[in-house]
This record gives C-alpha cells, sequence and structure tokens, in this order.
C-alpha cells in the first residue's frame, strides 16, 4: 500500500530582507516529523527538522522552490 502525500505545512514565514524561512512539518493528522529533508531545488541548500518538526533555512533574497521529504511519505 502506498503512502500518498502526509506532509501538512503548518506555516512559513519569509523574510525578503533576511532570507529567511522557518516553519514545522507535520503530518495531516498534526504529528511532527522529525528529521525530514527541506531543501531547495536543484541546489545542494538545505536543512533538517529537529525533534519537534520546526526547521530554519538561511537564504539569499529571491524565489525558490522547497522540498520537503520524509522517508514513507511523498515528496512534497
Amino acid at each position: 500500500m502506498r503512502i500518498s502525500i502526509a506532509f501538512l505545512l503548518f506555516w512559513i514565514t519569509s523574510a525578503a530582507v533576511g532570507g529567511t524561512i522557518s516553519g514545522h512539518v507535520k503530518s495531516t493528522e498534526g504529528e511532527p516529523l522529525p528529521f525530514a529533508n527541506v531543501y531547495v531545488k536543484g541546489t545542494t541548500t538545505g536543512t533538517t527538522t529537529n525533534s519537534e518538526g520546526a526547521y530554519r533555512l538561511e537564504l539569499d533574497p529571491g524565489s525558490y522552490i522547497i522540498l520537503y521529504r520524509y522517508i514513507g511519505f511523498k515528496t512534497l
């Protein structure tokens, strides 16, 4: 049985000047997804969520596609 998308991005905030995005990665049931991978598509820039599913990523100002990956879940 395939597991469907179960990522729910609780919130993302971005600051155009600071170039920071942060948020929490959670399942559709609201459970935090610890140690999920968060990265910029087409680059090696990324981070991992902490044990509570929280992350913070410093980027230069601009437009990016952010990908979220977690073992057993479809990439979002």
